[in-house]
């Protein structure tokens, strides 16, 4: 089935979407009785027919009717079962036949009950226990998750589809999946340096990076094998990282949109290209916070790959410290965001770092 979860069988699928659209009208009635279905045993014929004699009585009704469906269509269900074994075996009304019949109209009966309890409750309550019920179920994700991930499996009309997607964009608890995305926010801009094989100075904006270790202290960028930046640093095992400011944006922006085999970036960029004297790489002068790296380990992990330099050397401007420490109001850095490709500056000061969670 699309969408659902690893191990989610077409039997939970059913229950889980007789479940979300309970709490149109049934109230944690249809909750339960998908928890009935669900504990029944969701591989096997009881909890198949439970599932969907569930998901049937949703779609006709709220929950006193849903119930009474479910109830009568489950009575007659096991009654006409054990009435074709005993007719095939010639054993009528037995023992054990009426203690099924009556067995199964306390079911009943029971059914008709929690669809008069269902019908009286807020359904805004059905939804966290129906999610608590999918989860002892096994599944991983929300329940209307789920559910809205199998729209296409289903019959339920689109008005009912509407109104679930309303509950589970305004339910407090609930999360939408947006898929699996290269999204952290935000994430840095670092322009990284390096020198080609005829020693023409190139630097590549970049947002894939970060430390990766204290000790000794580290720095990791991931960069496609088609880039320029790339073969220089495999060649000359060795970058810089220079970090731009607010003013530098168009710079900044620039040094990522073409490629340093055609261009000479500095020039046209109107930045100054300095040779690091740890390191075979150049930084940009005009940046205020520059990191000298030498390439200690290349990882590949796909379309990208990851270098981790060993930081041997930062260097930063007078004018963004205060004392030996970097004012970051001073150095105002860009950040961005990925999934909607833009660049912000940083926002004001709200807390002292290992200090304002000791008041808990």
């Amino acid at each position: 089935m699309p969408g659902a979860p690893a191990g989610c069988t077409r039997n939970q699928a059913l229950t889980c979407a007789a479940d979300t659209a309970g709490t149109l009208g049934a109230g944690v009635a249809a909750g339960t009785g998908a928890g009935t279905a669900c504990a029944a045993g969701a591989g096997g014929a009881t909890g198949a027919f439970a599932a969907f004699t569930t998901g049937l009585a949703t779609f006709f009704g709220a929950g006193f009717f849903a119930f009474c469906f479910t109830g009568l269509a489950t009575t007659a269900f096991f009654t006409g079962a054990f009435f074709a074994g005993t007719f095939l075996t010639g054993a009528f009304f037995t023992g054990r036949f009426l203690a099924l019949v009556f067995l199964a109209a306390i079911f009943f009966l029971l059914c008709v009950g929690l669809g008069f309890w269902g019908r009286f409750l807020a359904k805004d309550i059905s939804l966290p226990f129906s999610a608590g019920i999918w989860q002892v179920c096994g599944a991983d994700r929300s329940i209307a998750d789920v559910c809205l991930s199998i729209k296409q499996a289903s019959a339920f009309p689109p008005e009912t589809w509407t109104a679930i997607q309303t509950q589970h964009k305004t339910h407090p608890d609930m999360k939408k999946s947006l898929g699996a995305k290269t999204l952290v926010y935000p994430t840095p801009v670092l322009v990284v340096g390096t020198y080609d094989k005829a020693g023409k100075p190139n630097a590549m904006t970049a947002a894939w990076g970060g430390i990766c270790c204290s000790k000794p202290p580290c720095v990791a960028i991931s960069l496609r094998k088609a880039t320029a930046t790339y073969g220089n640093i495999m060649a000359n095992r060795a970058f810089t990282i220079s970090i731009p400011s607010e003013k530098h944006v168009n710079q900044a922006d620039y040094l990522g949109l073409v490629s340093g085999r055609s261009v000479d970036k500095f020039a046209v960029a109107k930045l100054t290209p300095v040779k690091s004297d740890l390191v075979d790489a150049p930084y940009v002068q005009e940046f205020s916070l520059v990191l000298e790296c030498r390439l200690v380990q290349t990882i590949e992990l796909g379309l990208h790959t990851q270098f981790v330099g060993e930081i041997l050397d930062v260097k930063a401007d007078e004018a963004v410290l205060d004392g030996e420490l970097v004012a970051i109001k001073k150095m105002n850095p860009l950040v961005f965001t990925p999934d909607t490709q833009s660049y912000y500056g940083i926002g004001e000061f709200v807390g002292k770092a290992f200090t304002v969670g000791k008041t808990f």
